[in-house]
Protein backbone atom coordinates (compact mmCIF):
# COMPACT_ATOMS: atom_id res chain seq x y z
CA UNK A 1 0.00 0.00 0.00
CA UNK A 2 1.19 3.52 -0.80
CA UNK A 3 -0.07 6.46 1.25
CA UNK A 4 0.08 10.14 0.39
CA UNK A 5 0.34 13.14 2.68
CA UNK A 6 2.24 16.27 3.60
CA UNK A 7 4.64 15.42 6.40
CA UNK A 8 6.28 18.77 7.08
CA UNK A 9 7.29 22.22 5.85
CA UNK A 10 10.71 21.07 4.55
CA UNK A 11 8.88 19.24 1.75
CA UNK A 12 7.27 22.25 0.10
CA UNK A 13 6.09 24.56 2.90
CA UNK A 14 2.35 24.41 2.21
CA UNK A 15 1.08 21.28 4.01
CA UNK A 16 -1.93 21.12 1.67
CA UNK A 17 -3.12 17.56 1.00
CA UNK A 18 -4.99 18.71 -2.12
CA UNK A 19 -1.82 20.12 -3.64
CA UNK A 20 0.01 16.90 -2.77
CA UNK A 21 -2.63 14.82 -4.55
CA UNK A 22 -2.44 17.03 -7.63
CA UNK A 23 1.37 16.85 -7.68
CA UNK A 24 1.35 13.07 -7.29
CA UNK A 25 -1.07 12.63 -10.18
CA UNK A 26 0.76 15.05 -12.46
CA UNK A 27 4.28 13.85 -11.65
CA UNK A 28 3.30 10.27 -12.42
CA UNK A 29 2.43 11.44 -15.94
CA UNK A 30 5.85 13.05 -16.53
CA UNK A 31 6.88 10.47 -19.15
CA UNK A 32 3.82 11.16 -21.27
CA UNK A 33 1.42 8.46 -20.13
CA UNK A 34 -1.85 10.28 -19.34
CA UNK A 35 -3.23 7.12 -17.73
CA UNK A 36 -0.40 6.81 -15.18
CA UNK A 37 -1.70 7.04 -11.61
CA UNK A 38 -5.35 7.92 -12.25
CA UNK A 39 -7.18 10.36 -10.00
CA UNK A 40 -9.14 7.49 -8.39
CA UNK A 41 -5.91 5.90 -7.19
CA UNK A 42 -4.49 9.23 -6.00
CA UNK A 43 -7.61 9.97 -4.02
CA UNK A 44 -7.56 6.52 -2.48
CA UNK A 45 -3.93 7.13 -1.53
CA UNK A 46 -4.93 10.22 0.43
CA UNK A 47 -8.36 9.19 1.74
CA UNK A 48 -11.33 6.90 1.13
CA UNK A 49 -14.49 8.43 -0.28
CA UNK A 50 -14.97 12.18 -0.38
CA UNK A 51 -17.02 15.18 -1.40
CA UNK A 52 -17.49 16.81 -4.80
CA UNK A 53 -15.98 19.79 -6.62
CA UNK A 54 -17.09 21.45 -9.81
CA UNK A 55 -16.76 21.71 -12.78
CA UNK A 56 -16.75 18.42 -14.59
CA UNK A 57 -15.07 15.05 -14.35
CA UNK A 58 -15.73 12.31 -11.86
CA UNK A 59 -15.58 12.93 -8.11
CA UNK A 60 -12.01 11.67 -7.89
CA UNK A 61 -10.80 13.96 -10.67
CA UNK A 62 -12.62 16.92 -9.15
CA UNK A 63 -10.99 16.36 -5.78
CA UNK A 64 -7.49 15.69 -7.07
CA UNK A 65 -7.33 18.40 -9.74
CA UNK A 66 -9.73 21.12 -8.57
CA UNK A 67 -10.03 21.09 -4.77
CA UNK A 68 -7.96 22.81 -2.10
CA UNK A 69 -7.74 22.41 1.65
CA UNK A 70 -9.92 25.50 2.04
CA UNK A 71 -12.77 23.58 0.32
CA UNK A 72 -13.08 21.23 3.29
CA UNK A 73 -15.82 22.38 5.69
CA UNK A 74 -16.62 19.22 7.63
CA UNK A 75 -14.57 16.23 8.80
CA UNK A 76 -16.20 13.01 9.96
CA UNK A 77 -14.19 10.01 11.20
CA UNK A 78 -15.92 6.75 12.09
CA UNK A 79 -19.22 8.62 12.28
CA UNK A 80 -17.94 11.28 14.70
CA UNK A 81 -18.02 14.90 13.51
CA UNK A 82 -14.57 16.34 14.28
CA UNK A 83 -14.98 19.60 12.37
CA UNK A 84 -18.22 21.26 11.30
CA UNK A 85 -18.28 24.45 9.21
CA UNK A 86 -14.50 24.64 9.81
CA UNK A 87 -14.97 24.77 13.61
CA UNK A 88 -13.38 22.07 15.74
CA UNK A 89 -15.96 20.03 17.64
CA UNK A 90 -13.75 17.76 19.74
CA UNK A 91 -11.00 20.15 20.90
CA UNK A 92 -10.94 23.44 22.77
CA UNK A 93 -9.05 25.45 20.14
CA UNK A 94 -8.17 28.32 22.51
CA UNK A 95 -6.78 25.88 25.08
CA UNK A 96 -4.72 24.02 22.47
CA UNK A 97 -3.31 27.29 21.08
CA UNK A 98 -2.54 28.56 24.58
CA UNK A 99 -0.66 25.39 25.48
CA UNK A 100 1.22 25.44 22.14
CA UNK A 101 2.29 29.05 22.73
CA UNK A 102 3.43 28.24 26.27
CA UNK A 103 5.48 25.31 25.01
CA UNK A 104 6.95 27.47 22.22
CA UNK A 105 8.09 30.00 24.83
CA UNK A 106 9.79 27.22 26.81
CA UNK A 107 11.59 25.90 23.73
CA UNK A 108 12.64 29.40 22.69
CA UNK A 109 13.90 30.08 26.21
CA UNK A 110 16.04 26.94 26.15
CA UNK A 111 17.43 28.04 22.79
CA UNK A 112 18.19 31.53 24.13
CA UNK A 113 15.65 33.22 21.85
CA UNK A 114 13.28 35.99 22.85
CA UNK A 115 9.60 35.33 22.12
CA UNK A 116 6.80 37.87 22.30
CA UNK A 117 4.15 36.98 24.91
Amino acid sequence: MVALGADGPPCNNNLDAWVEMRHAALLAKRFGDPTALPAREVLRMATIDGAHCEPGGGPEARLVYAAQASDVRHTVVDGQVLMQFRALRTLDEAAVLGRARAEARKVAGRAGLAVAP
